[in-house]
C-alpha cells in the first residue's frame, strides 16, 4: 500500500545508536559540568581570599604611613596634633599602590602608658581592652603590622572584631605607642557577600579557634556548639549540611604571613546544581539531539526531497520576515530621530535668529545716526571713510556681543545631549559613532546658555565634517576648581588644512550659518565667554579641539550697579561709540 509506513531494521538500529550516543554525551557533559562548577566555586573562594587580604594590606599601608608621619613630626604626646593628623588622613585619604585613596575612620593612637585612646575627633572616653600578647608583639616588633582577633564580648551574639596595629618608635628608636584599627569582620564580610549571592551560594567563615565570623545561613546555638565540637578535627561532618539539603566545599586560607588562619565553607544546593545542568543540556544539547533524531527517522519514513524542500522554504521565509522586521524597525527609528533632530535644530536657529534680529535693529539705528552725521554741515570736515570704519566696527561689535549680561546656570551635560540631537541627521548620514565620557562630578557653568550651546554645536559639527564615513568622535568633559574642559576628538585628516585656509580668509567676511561658524568667528565667540579654544592636528591620528571655559564666564548684574543702556539684546547703542571706532 502506498500510504503505509515501511519500517526496516535499519531504523531501529539507527535509533539505538543515537540513543547510546545521547546517553554517553550527557554523561560526559555532566562530568565536565561538575568540574567546571567546582572550579567556579574555588575561584569564588580565591576572590574572597584575595579581597580579604587586599583589605588587610590596605590597612597596613595606611598605618605605616601615619606612623612615619608621627615619627617625623614627633607628636607622640600632643593630643591636638595627633587628632588633627588622624583627621587629615581620614578626610584626604592615603594613596596605596593601586593609586586609590584609602580613608579609615577608626584609627586610634594609644600611648606607651595605655592611656585613653586618641582618635580623629579627640580623646576617647573609654579604654580599649586588648590582649596582652597583642600589646607585647607591637612593642617588640618595629614597623611590623600585628593582628589580634576575637569577639568584642564573650557571648555568641557579639560581633567578631579584629585589631590591626603598628608600633611606633621615635628617632632614638624608643617605643612610644602604637596605632590601632578595630575592624568589624561582619561588616567587612557583608561587602564580600555579593561574590556568593550572584551564584546562589551560601557560606560560613570561622577562625582556627572555632569562632564563627560570618554566616549567610541562620544557625541555632545548638548547631554552633556542634560545629565547635567538630572543628578540632579540622573538618565538619558532611552529614551536618546534608540534613539541610546542602553540599559543601571546604577552603582553608591564610592571611598576612601565616598570622590569621580561616576556614571558609561554601554551601550549595544539589537541587540547584541539577537545575543548572538541565538548563545547560536542555536548551542546547537535548534540542540538538532531538532534532537530529527526528530528522533521521522522518527521512526514513517519508520522502527526503520533500523534507528538504519544506525546510528550505521555511528558512527562506523566516529569514525574509526577520530582515523585513529589522528594516522596518530601523526605518522607524531613523524617522523618529530625524524628526527630533529637525525640531531641535529649528528651535536652536529660532533662538539665534531672535537674538540677532535685535542686534540688526540696533545696527540700522547706528547706520541712520552715521548718515545724519555725514549730512550735517558742521561735521563735513570728518572723513567718510572714518565714519564707515566706525559703522563696520559697530556691526562687528553687535555681531559678537550677542552674549547676555544676565547669565544663567548652564548644565553642560544637557548641552552636549542637545547638540548631539540637533546634529543627529548628519551623524546618521555618515554613520558616525559619538562616544561621551564624563570625568568626575561636573557642576553647572554660569554663562549664557545659548552662546555656550552654539560653541558646542560648532565644535561637534566641525568634528562631524572632518570625520570619514563610519568614523568615531570622542567627547570628554571634565572640570577642576576654576574651569571646565571639553575635548572633541575625531580621526579625520581635514582640520589642519581648514584652519590654515580660514586664517588666510579672515578678511573675506563673517560666518552666516550659526551652526558652522568660521574658525576666527568661533574663537571670538569663545573669547567673549571668557574661554579659550585650541586645535591640535596629528598626521594619521586625527584632530583634537579643546575648549576651556571658566566656572563663571560672565558676571551677574548686581543691584544698584550702573550699566550701559540696552536698546536691543546686548547691542551697544551709538552714543557709546567714539570717533576713533572704540567703545
Amino acid at each position: 500500500m502506498k500510504n503505509s509506513i515501511v519500517r526496516s531494521p535499519l531504523s531501529w538500529y539507527l535509533t539505538g545508536v543515537l540513543f547510546v550516543i545521547l546517553i554517553s554525551y550527557l554523561a560526559i557533559e555532566y562530568i565536565l559540568f561538575e568540574k567546571r562548577y567546582v572550579n567556579s566555586v574555588l575561584k569564588e573562594a580565591q576572590q574572597f581570599e584575595n579581597k580579604f587580604s587586599y583589605t588587610i594590606d590596605c590597612y597596613k599601608e595606611v598605618l605605616e604611613k601615619i606612623s612615619s608621619e608621627f615619627k617625623a613630626k614627633n607628636i607622640f604626646t600632643n593630643k591636638e596634633e595627633i587628632a588633627d593628623t588622624l583627621k587629615k588622613a581620614y578626610v584626604y585619604g592615603i594613596e596605596n599602590i593601586d593609586k586609590e585613596a584609602i580613608r579609615i575612620s577608626g584609627v586610634n593612637w594609644i600611648g606607651e602608658d595605655i592611656s585613653f585612646p586618641i582618635g580623629r575627633l579627640g580623646e576617647l572616653k573609654n579604654k580599649i581592652n586588648l590582649q596582652q600578647d597583642y600589646l607585647s608583639r607591637l612593642k617588640k616588633n618595629n614597623k611590623s603590622m600585628e593582628i589580634s582577633g576575637g569577639m568584642l564580648l564573650n557571648i555568641p551574639s557579639s560581633p567578631y572584631i579584629i585589631n590591626v596595629g603598628v608600633g611606633v618608635r621615635d628617632n632614638e628608636e624608643t617605643y612610644r605607642g602604637f596605632l590601632n584599627v578595630r575592624i568589624n569582620m561582619e561588616a567587612l564580610v557583608e561587602r564580600l557577600r555579593l561574590i556568593f549571592a550572584e551564584e546562589n551560594h551560601e557560606f560560613i567563615l570561622f577562625d582556627k579557634g572555632s569562632q564563627i565570623i560570618a554566616s549567610s545561613i541562620s544557625l541555632s546555638s545548638k548547631e554552633i556548639k556542634q560545629i565547635k565540637g567538630m572543628m578540632p578535627t579540622g573538618k565538619i561532618d558532611e552529614n551536618f549540611f546534608k540534613n539541610r539539603g546542602l553540599e559543601s566545599f571546604s577552603y582553608p586560607f591564610i592571611v598576612h604571613s601565616n598570622k590569621i588562619f580561616y576556614y571558609l565553607y561554601i554551601l550549595y544546593s544539589k537541587r540547584q546544581f541539577y537545575i543548572l545542568f538541565l538548563k545547560l543540556i536542555g536548551l542546547q544539547t537535548c534540542l540538538l539531539f532531538i532534532f537530529l533524531l527526528s530528522s533521521i527517522l522522518f527521512s526514513l519514513f517519508y520522502h527526503r526531497r520533500v523534507m528538504k524542500r519544506v525546510v528550505h522554504i521555511n528558512r527562506e521565509k523566516n529569514r525574509e520576515n526577520i530582515e523585513l522586521l529589522k528594516q522596518q524597525r530601523q526605518l522607524e527609528s531613523y524617522v523618529k530621530s530625524s524628526e527630533e533632530a529637525e525640531r531641535a535644530g529649528r528651535k536652536f536657529q529660532f533662538e539665534i535668529n531672535h537674538r540677532v534680529s535685535h542686534s540688526l535693529s540696533e545696527i540700522i539705528y547706528v547706520g541712520n545716526c552715521l548718515f545724519k552725521r555725514i549730512n550735517e554741515t558742521e561735521q563735513l570736515e570728518e572723513n567718510a571713510d572714518d565714519l564707515m570704519e566706525i559703522f563696520e566696527k559697530a556691526i562687528m561689535h553687535s555681531r559678537y556681543s550677542c552674549v547676555k549680561s544676565e547669565v544663567t546656570s548652564v548644565d553642560l551635560n544637557r548641552v552636549l545631549e542637545e547638540a548631539s540631537t540637533i546634529l543627529l541627521k548628519k551623524t546618521l548620514k555618515k554613520e558616525i559613532l559619538i562616544k561621551k565620557r564624563i570625568k568626575g562630578k561636573i557642576g553647572n557653568l554660569i554663562s549664557d546658555e545659548l552662546a555656550v550651546k552654539q560653541v558646542v554645536i560648532n565644535l561637534l559639527n566641525r568634528a562631524i565634517q572632518n570625520s570619514p564615513k563610519g568614523g568615531i568622535i570622542e567627547l570628554s568633559l571634565s572640570s577642576d576648581k576654576e574651569q571646565f574642559f571639553l575635548e572633541c576628538k575625531d580621526y579625520g585628516y581635514v582640520l589642519d588644512q581648514q584652519v590654515k585656509q580660514e586664517n588666510l580668509q579672515k578678511e573675506k567676511g563673517d560666518s552666516v550659518d550659526c551652526m558652522f561658524l568660521e574658525w576666527h568667528d568661533l574663537e571670538k565667540l569663545v573669547n567673549l565667554l571668557g574661554g579659550e579654544l585650541k586645535a591640535h592636528y596629528e598626521v594619521y591620528k586625527g584632530n583634537d579641539l579643546i575648549l576651556k571655559l571658566p566656572m563663571q564666564s560672565l558676571g551677574r548684574k548686581k543691584s544698584g550697579e550702573t550699566t550701559q543702556p540696552n536698546l536691543g539684546n546686548n547691542v551697544i547703542p551709538f552714543s557709546y561709540i567714539k570717533k576713533d571706532g572704540t567703545l
